[in-house]
């Protein structure tokens, strides 16, 4: 028997959200994607968009160049990035910046990686400047992921050597920052790199000084690169470990702090075992790891290998193509041909079971079954996609394009209270699917409202 109740109208909300121009999904729902470092590329980064979209990123990670975007005090030029971020939003995936790379009117040297000594009034003034271009970032690119800065805690992204007590301040100015300017943004400590070993100062201790002092931490972004014949599961005394990642989250346990994970930089190259087919055999592995939602600690942290609850809540992968730089570490090549680490990608995100929150389809169990009916006009395909299209929006954090799309549907099953007039095939499917589309509305308006 067909119901009917007369669906909920969204204007008024559609008022409310127009100048909302991308506001981000509520809960944190996992998203796996790719670090691109677009901002360099401008003009030419679309392409490279295409590649990962085709094959189901949901972020892509890139460096927000301060020293483009501000080459001279307070003249901010938008064009890169907003090619960049246009791109993405369009795909429906979401963008994920870190702020770095300075101009050298701001840091006083020809190498953008160069911070200016601590504590200095040179230094006061530096971290103002980054906080005032992250507001003004933040205000252009609401809804964005944000991390604070790279490997702040690696001599390469901050010369002439890391210094744990500056970084604090930075963060601490940069995250206030972005806040201020848009409140549904998400920002993490900057990706920390040598979480157990290598290169610099300790991931574990930076991020243990910082939870020490007190610092506001809701999101902390990590590196667990593993030696290149290290596979994912493996863990080496002395030596990184993907499994790190276990080891950070039982860091934050032990001071009380549930932030989720951001693992927004890992790979392994094509060099490695059987070349391509490790890398993908890798990719798999480790991406399976993360979905999991748990992980061991490596027996040099606990002997009985305890196993944790991660909560890590988004991951790109480095590095989406081959490039000058990075010659082996892409999952396609340089002239944008898949290798076997895309495929193993792909297979991952198509594995993945639906968002219970945002499974449309799922909704539309209204529709009528006899599909013949109505196939000549096409009516019932054309519901689907309208659908499709809204669970696009949704996923892409576009909210008031996917009201909008929602209002058309409202249009065309509002008139079946007194049921659909006689003789019209198409209308007949619109009432049947008006109940679906009903509640599709209210949750859509539900999970705004808790996010505004």
């Amino acid at each position: 028997m067909r119901r009917h109740t007369r669906t909920v109208g969204v204007i008024g909300v559609l008022s409310l959200v127009t100048s909302v121009a991308a506001t981000p999904v509520a809960a944190d729902t996992a998203l796996y994607g790719f670090h691109q470092d677009l901002d360099y590329f401008g003009s030419s980064a679309p392409p490279r968009v295409d590649l990962v979209a085709s094959i189901g990123a949901r972020v892509s990670r890139s460096t927000l160049l301060w020293r483009v975007h501000e080459p001279s005090p307070d003249t901010l030029d938008w064009t890169r990035s907003d090619i960049v971020n246009n791109k993405l939003r369009a795909e429906g995936i979401q963008p994920l910046w870190y702020i770095g790379s300075s101009p050298s009117w701001a840091n006083g040297s020809s190498d953008p990686w160069v911070v200016p000594d601590y504590p200095s009034a040179a230094f006061d003034t530096w971290s103002d400047r980054v906080a005032a271009f992250a507001a003004a970032a933040a205000t252009r690119y609401p809804g964005s992921l944000w991390e604070v800065w790279n490997e702040p805690n690696e001599r390469f992204f901050w010369k002439p050597a890391p210094n744990r007590e500056a970084y604090s301040v930075l963060y601490r100015k940069v995250r206030a920052a972005i806040l201020g300017a848009d409140p549904t943004a998400k920002v993490a400590v900057g990706g920390l790199t040598g979480l157990n070993a290598g290169c610099c100062l300790r991931g574990y201790d930076f991020l243990e000084e910082m939870l020490q002092a007190g610092d506001p931490i809701d999101y902390v972004a990590i590196h667990p690169y593993a030696g290149d014949n290290q596979a994912p599961d493996d863990c080496v005394s002395f030596e990184r470990n993907f499994r790190d990642i276990a080891l950070m989250r039982q860091l934050l346990n032990d001071y009380g702090n549930d932030a989720p994970l951001w693992v927004t930089e890992f790979g392994w190259r094509d060099t490695v075992g059987d070349g391509e087919a490790t890398q993908a055999a890798y990719l798999a592995r480790a991406h399976e790891m993360l979905q999991s939602g748990r992980m061991r600690l490596c027996p040099q942290h606990s002997p009985t290998e305890e196993e944790l609850d991660i909560n890590v809540t988004v991951s790109t992968w480095f590095f989406d193509i081959d490039t000058a730089n990075f010659p082996t570490h892409g999952v396609f090549t340089e002239e944008g041909e898949r290798k076997l680490a895309a495929d193993a990608f792909e297979a991952f995100v198509n594995s993945l079971p639906p968002d219970p929150q945002w499974d449309v389809m799922a909704l539309i169990h209204g529709l009528p079954t006899d599909v013949d009916a109505y196939k000549s006009r096409g009516h019932l395909i054309a519901m689907l996609v309208s659908v499709e299209i809204v669970q696009r929006f949704v996923d892409g954090g576009w909210y008031h394009l996917a009201l909008r799309q929602l209002e058309s549907l409202h249009r065309r099953v509002d008139g079946c209270a007194d049921g659909p007039p006689p003789d019209h095939d198409d209308s007949i499917v619109d009432c049947e699917a008006q109940d679906s589309v009903r509640r599709l509305m209210e949750r859509l308006m539900a999970s705004l409202m808790a996010s505004l």
